[in-house]
């Protein structure tokens, strides 16, 4: 189990294909869920799971720790099938090194539930196209080792899947989401928590992005953020409204929509604001 300040290994065979990364918050009461499933798998690659703590310098260092030639990050509260580790390894018997899945809603059928689950997974939601894109979900990517660790070696402040994914992309490295990788995921959040926490991802976002742009840009990015509220909904409802399914929760979740874009935007207001600081927080 994992510790403040710590990450932790449990490990099953030798020389491992694939190393699981799950980022945890800590006191996390679906870890063992988590955990329990991807021990379920019913063919199983060479595997090792690193447990670590959802910061980036600490999932900096798992990345480090990692041997498998394929490193797949997700949190505590996902649930994985019992082919997933299989079909992962599969999936990298190709020429692209990052590649991302599915995510599925597995929580209550409550507005709030659906709300924090289109803010963010509505894009990697059932149905979807096998296609090349860098848009992949945080808690359902994985990346071959070989391709990404000189990109990690100069992360300085810690893993941030968008810095490094833009840092990858500029080096030409090819990305994929593919639906037949399919994980689901709990409800661990309140409205209060989901929208504090939206606020401090986008300020802490918009703080790094800060301190990689010029002043110039950093100060286009603060003087247009009020805008960002309507273009974040319209992206949030289009992704979902274009899959012709779960249409009548979506509208249902409009109004929280709105409040959680609102909440974002006001955090990366704040970020650009500040500027550039070092973060514990999630990335």
């Amino acid at each position: 189990m994992a510790r403040r300040g710590k990450t932790s290994q449990v490990i099953s065979g030798v020389c491992p294909e694939v190393t699981v990364i799950v980022a945890t918050s800590g006191a996390d009461a679906h870890l063992a869920q988590c955990l329990d499933s991807l021990a379920r798998q019913t063919v199983q690659p060479r595997a090792e799971i690193i447990v670590a703590l959802n910061t980036p310098e600490l999932l900096k260092k798992a990345f480090e720790q990692a041997r498998g030639n394929i490193v797949a990050l997700t949190d505590s509260h996902c649930h994985f099938p019992t082919d997933w580790l299989e079909k992962l390894r599969r999936a990298h018997d190709s020429a692209f090194a990052v590649i991302g899945g599915a995510v599925e809603h597995r929580g209550p059928n409550t507005p709030v539930a659906w709300a924090t689950y289109f803010s963010d997974y509505g894009p990697f939601m059932l149905p979807a196209l096998r296609q090349e894109t860098p848009l992949l979900a945080g808690n359902h990517v994985s990346y071959k080792r070989s391709s990404i660790q000189e990109s990690l070696d100069s992360m300085k402040d810690g893993y941030w899947k968008v810095f490094l994914h833009w840092d990858l992309e500029r080096q030409g490295v090819r990305f994929l989401f593919d639906p037949r990788l399919v994980i689901t995921r709990l409800q661990p959040e309140t409205f209060w928590s989901f929208a504090r926490r939206y606020f401090r991802d986008a300020c802490e976002f918009a703080a790094m992005r800060a301190g990689r742009v010029s002043l110039a840009a950093r100060l286009l990015h603060l003087v247009t953020t009020p805008a960002l509220p309507p273009l974040l909904l319209y992206r949030r409802l289009k992704a979902v409204w274009e899959k012709k399914v779960q249409r009548a929760r979506l509208m249902i979740s409009i109004p929280l929509l709105v409040i959680f874009v609102t909440f974002w935007s006001a955090g990366e207001l704040a970020g650009y604001a500040r500027g550039s600081a070092r973060s514990n927080a999630k990335p």
